[in-house]
């Protein structure tokens, strides 16, 4: 894996923590899309994030934000 791969998995793991601090972290993979159309690099992290409980409040957060 490249060094800017790895700034990339270190940069999404701390914007997941700042935004989320009582969710353990899940793995980051980054990858390459097969269609360069959409951009150098990928996650599927947001995937893999526990979705909030039924009826929660759930706080405004612009997902630019957590960039």
């Amino acid at each position: 894996m490249s060094l800017i791969s790895e700034q990339l998995k270190a940069a999404v793991s701390d914007a997941i923590k700042k935004q989320f601090p009582d969710i353990p972290i899940p793995p980051v993979d980054i990858e390459y899309p097969a269609d360069s159309k959409f951009g150098d690099y990928s996650t599927p992290v947001a995937l893999s994030l526990p979705k909030p409980p039924r009826g929660a409040a759930v706080p405004d957060r612009h997902p630019q934000a957590a960039a």
